[in-house]
């Protein structure tokens, strides 16, 4: 994780316990949705260049 996002998990952590929510859960959920936007960003770049 660069720092940048390691910056925005703690933000998502903060905001969850803030919430009352599970901040492990909230950072787990962060990095999914991290790895799942740049494997979609991959394919539609690798996409483009066929094109």
């Amino acid at each position: 994780m660069n720092p940048k996002d390691r910056d925005d998990a703690v933000q998502e952590a903060w905001v969850a316990h803030l919430e009352g929510r599970n901040p492990a859960r909230a950072v787990a959920t962060f990095a999914q949705r991290l790895r799942r936007d740049r494997k979609r960003t991959l394919v539609n770049s690798q996409a483009m260049e066929r094109v």
